[in-house]
């Protein structure tokens, strides 16, 4: 896999706590049925006041980007208690949880080599962290529509 980790010049599609995530573009832009047509590049970087963890490549199906979406959109109204970005490859997961008051928590795993390496950070945020969130996801999913071909 030859995918740059270099930084992007613009801003992250989705961002939450110490989390940026780049989406590049499809992995397989000629390819329109629903399993290998929604594949999607990614540049995703963790960064804490003493780590920074980057992986990249074609890591996320954007049915799982459908999942957070759908997911926080329930979490902010509080019909359901966690939610996440549950990533088929092992390089990349997302863990919301509502708690009491108007608090929510999360942790996020990441990892350039999951057969030697796990890196998992914990953070808190806010309602409003939330929200944005959710208007990420809304907007990554306009770029790039799911692809509802049948797979092959």
């Amino acid at each position: 896999m030859n995918v740059s980790t270099a930084p992007r010049s613009r801003a992250p599609d989705i961002q939450l706590a110490g989390l940026r995530v780049w989406v590049d573009g499809r992995h397989e832009a000629d390819t329109h049925d629903y399993w290998d047509g929604n594949w999607v590049t990614v540049l995703a970087q963790y960064q804490s006041a003493q780590s920074q963890v980057t992986v990249a490549g074609p890591l996320v199906h954007l049915s799982e980007i459908v999942t957070l979406h759908n997911g926080c959109t329930k979490l902010a109204a509080r019909q359901v208690q966690e939610a996440g970005l549950f990533c088929m490859e092992p390089n990349l997961k997302i863990e919301l949880w509502a708690v009491p008051g108007d608090q929510f928590i999360g942790k996020v795993r990441i990892t350039p080599d999951h057969k030697a390496e796990m890196h998992d950070f914990g953070f808190a945020f806010e309602a409003a962290e939330l929200d944005a969130l959710v208007q990420a996801c809304s907007d990554v999913l306009s770029r790039f529509p799911v692809r509802q071909g049948l797979p092959r």
